[in-house]
C-alpha cells in the first residue's frame, strides 16, 4: 500500500515507498554476531509489471482514540505515471534500464461506505480527451 498522508501524488507516495530509514539511536539494528549497530534500511524495485495495480493506504490507525482513522487529503493520479524518471530512482542498480515503465491510467475504484455497506464504484475516463491528471478529493 501506499501512503496518502502527507503526500500529494503518487511520485510523493513513491518517494515515501523507497525513502531511507537511518536505524541509529534507540533504534539500533540488531546484529546476530555484532550486536546492535548503526544502519541504513530501504527498499528499491527489480523491476515492475507489465500491468500496475496501486492501493492506497486511505486510513490509518489513531491510538488516541483507539479506532480506525479515514485519511481525507486530495490526492493527485497522472495520466502517465514514469517510474524511469529521475534517472530510475525507484530501481535498483541491476535492474533492466531497458525495460521502459511508463504506464497510463485506465480507471480509478472508489469503495464508498453508506450506512454500513460498502459499495464499490469505477470512475472510468476518456483519456483521449484529457490533458492531465486526476484529483479526487474523497470526503466521508
Amino acid at each position: 500500500q501506499l501512503d496518502v498522508k502527507g503526500c500529494r501524488d503518487v511520485y510523493a507516495s513513491f518517494d515515501k515507498y523507497v525513502e531511507v530509514e537511518r536505524l541509529e539511536g534507540d533504534n539500533k539494528y540488531q546484529a546476530e554476531q555484532h550486536g546492535l549497530q548503526d544502519a541504513r534500511k530501504g527498499v528499491l524495485f527489480l523491476d515492475f509489471p507489465p500491468v500496475l495495480q496501486l492501493q492506497l493506504k486511505r486510513f490509518e490507525y489513531d491510538y488516541m482514540r483507539d479506532t480506525m482513522v479515514k485519511i481525507n487529503d486530495r490526492y493527485e493520479f497522472p495520466l502517465q505515471l514514469d517510474l524511469d524518471k529521475d534517472d530510475g530512482k525507484y530501481l535498483t542498480p541491476d535492474a533492466d534500464r531497458s525495460i521502459r515503465n511508463l504506464y497510463t491510467l485506465h480507471r480509478v475504484f472508489l469503495f464508498i461506505v453508506e450506512e454500513y455497506m460498502v459499495v464499490t464504484t469505477t470512475l472510468s475516463y476518456d483519456l483521449h480527451s484529457q490533458t492531465s491528471g486526476i484529483n479526487l478529493m474523497m470526503s466521508e
